[in-house]
């Protein structure tokens, strides 16, 4: 068996879960992953981008921004103004040094978002029903946080919808579900779906392919939804995207450039299962592909690290058995990848271990 490269064997030692490379294959200089345009870094946006620096940490920008906000009667700006504080909020922990901070901002942003929705202000009735609906999971006011109101929610979730706000008639529909009122949630459902809600879209697409919310199953209409999810042109399509390539993919409506098509834009969205299944793609040759081993464990290396436990799996059987001219077999961490993967509940890589 070839010897590694020094670099690579002190890359190997210092984390025993990344790849020890063969010297004199065609990446041992560099160490790097083969170039794929979907294995490039997503770009993560700071928390301070949310809010202006100098408004974050100058007090005097803030006072001002305050002061203009009571002054001008104007709600656009004042909504604005109120989503800035919940912003600035967020980039305080809870911890106790930072409590006092979060809480006055969060306390003045309820202030606003009570007046607002007072005045009918849809985006202030709709972060006023989340309030009301999920206390524990919104960064609101400490009034909000005694327990649930549902029924309050309800009220401003259809407040807003009526009024246009998209997302409300989302949240609606969702509330209604919980709450047995299927007819009524189909028809919220369908209103999100009309507006160019992408998730209230792919809802629609499972109720109709599986009969759900006392609906009969409508196969033609369900694919119809589906692919206007897929298609639809923002982060929440990704999954209804690799659900269309699976479907395109099977034998019964099998084509595989769309299947692809579809496929490459959910994984480019960081999608962690099409990522994997982009992985397989390239290591077995599916969708007319050619077979490229290394790049799919590439593609298992991207979703393994994003917490994919089949792709743990596969990378461990990788390890186990190396790639010829590009991996040497490594079954110290084929077995902890293979470890990570039971750890997480795949029955599979529990079997492995036995």
């Amino acid at each position: 068996m070839s010897p590694i490269s020094a670099s690579d064997a002190s890359t190997t030692q210092a984390n025993p879960l990344r790849p020890a490379f063969i010297a004199g294959g065609p990446l041992e200089t560099s160490g790097a992953l083969p170039p794929h345009p979907l294995l490039q870094p997503i770009p993560v946006k700071s928390r301070l981008s949310i809010a202006s620096f100098s408004l974050t940490h100058d007090k005097d920008a803030i006072k001002t921004y305050r002061r203009m906000a009571r002054k001008i009667n104007n709600s656009e700006f004042q909504m604005t103004y109120t989503k800035y504080l919940l912003d600035v909020a967020r980039l305080y922990n809870n911890s106790k040094a930072y409590r006092a901070t979060r809480e006055r901002l969060l306390s003045e942003a309820s202030y606003w978002i009570e007046k607002l929705a007072k005045r009918g202000v849809p985006e202030a009735l709709f972060i006023k029903g989340k309030w009301h609906l999920r206390p524990e999971d919104e960064d609101c006011a400490e009034s909000y946080r005694a327990k649930p109101q549902p029924s309050k929610a309800l009220r401003c979730f259809h407040t807003a919808a009526n009024m246009g706000w998209v997302e409300a008639y989302y949240e609606l529909a969702r509330l209604q579900k919980s709450r047995g009122e299927s007819t009524q949630a189909v028809a919220s459902f369908k209103r999100a779906s009309a507006k160019g809600h992408t998730l209230a879209t792919y809802k629609m697409a499972k109720i109709l392919l599986r009969g759900q919310l006392q609906q009969t199953r409508n196969i033609k209409l369900g694919l119809q939804y589906l692919h206007k999810a897929a298609d639809a042109h923002d982060s929440d399509s990704a999954e209804p995207a690799y659900v269309l390539s699976c479907v395109y993919a099977d034998e019964l409506d099998r084509n595989p450039v769309l299947a692809l098509q579809y496929l490459h834009k959910a994984a480019k969205a960081g999608l962690p299962m099409a990522v994997h299944r982009m992985g397989q793609v390239h290591e077995h040759g599916l969708l007319n592909q050619p077979r490229d081993p290394w790049l799919g464990y590439s593609f298992y290396v991207r979703a393994a690290e994003d917490g994919h436990e089949g792709a743990m799996l596969d990378l461990s059987r990788l390890y186990a058995q190396g790639i010829p001219g590009h991996l040497m077999r490594q079954h110290e961490v084929a077995f902890k990848w293979c470890e990570r993967a039971a750890a997480k509940g795949l029955q599979e890589a529990e079997y492995v271990l036995g």
